[in-house]
């Protein structure tokens, strides 16, 4: 299919051109992956205890713990997103899952992200221009901060999801996408199945898409916000003045960024 990417209007100039791109069919996730989902892969994948800092957490702030030999998830956080903690776990994610099931399994290019994200007539929103009922349609600021405190189960806000039943796009974790960030790509993006730059630039930065509930402006959850992860363990809050490795694991729990998710595309097969 076909979509319109970035926006002619946006301030940002990481978002401009507005230009339109076709793409090869893919699956994508309904859902970001859960907790449920991301303990199977630490044990089928026999990932080590300082392998996954975000098992070091302060007990109120960990989903996921290493208990008596193995990974494990309490029941009632197993249907929400995980956080992954590093671009590189959630890759490795992919990669196990590609042996495991038979089938290509990767991150989403920020292409395939905001195709599913924006659809072919090039939606503002997942489920279309319509900003009436913004809390009943994802995890915004105002919903995180009065209504739901704390983290909640994937597909919880239906309303929210795209026509084709994808959920969770906006409002509820920055999403991994597998581009190396460049903010002058959109003006040299090829037309067909862009991948992002071939190389990093000194930066080391990946693109995120989707927005945090924290991130009260409504703007970061338009179809088109484009996010860049400098650090994939930066603290809440992550600012791009502080430059490290993005695919690194963090060098340990206090610095752990753990609103980080992601999900998965399988290629269809030619």
């Amino acid at each position: 299919g076909e979509v319109l990417m970035g926006s002619q209007s946006s301030w940002e100039p990481d978002e401009k051109p507005e230009h339109k791109v076709s793409l090869k069919s893919f699956y994508i996730g309904r859902t970001p992956v859960t907790n449920r989902e991301f303990v199977r892969f630490l044990n089928g994948d026999k990932l080590k205890p300082w392998e996954f800092i975000s098992s070091q957490l302060p007990v109120e702030r960990r989903s996921i713990s290493f208990y008596d030999g193995e990974w494990v998830c309490s029941e009632e956080l197993e249907c929400d997103a995980c956080s992954c903690e590093s671009w590189l776990l959630a890759d490795r994610f992919c990669r196990w899952l590609t042996l495991t099931s038979g089938r290509v399994c990767r991150l989403p290019t920020e292409a395939e992200w905001e195709f599913a994200c924006r659809g072919s007539e090039g939606r503002k929103f997942p489920w279309g221009d319509e900003t009436n009922g913004m809390a009943d349609r994802a995890w915004l600021w105002r919903t995180w901060s009065s209504r739901r405190p704390g983290k909640i189960a994937v597909a919880s806000f239906p309303m929210g999801a795209t026509p084709e039943g994808v959920c969770d796009l906006i409002g509820y974790m920055d999403e991994c996408c597998s581009d190396w960030y460049s903010p002058e790509y959109y003006e040299i993006s090829p037309a067909d199945n862009p991948k992002g730059p071939t190389e990093p630039s000194k930066q080391r930065e990946k693109v995120v898409r989707g927005g945090l509930a924290h991130d009260y402006q409504g703007l970061f959850h338009r179809s088109q916000y484009l996010g860049v992860l400098p650090s994939c363990y930066v603290p809440m809050g992550w600012t791009r003045n502080e430059i490290v490795d993005a695919i690194a694991p963090p060098p340990d729990a206090s610095h752990v960024y753990d609103r980080l998710g992601f999900r998965v595309v399988v290629e269809v097969e030619e």
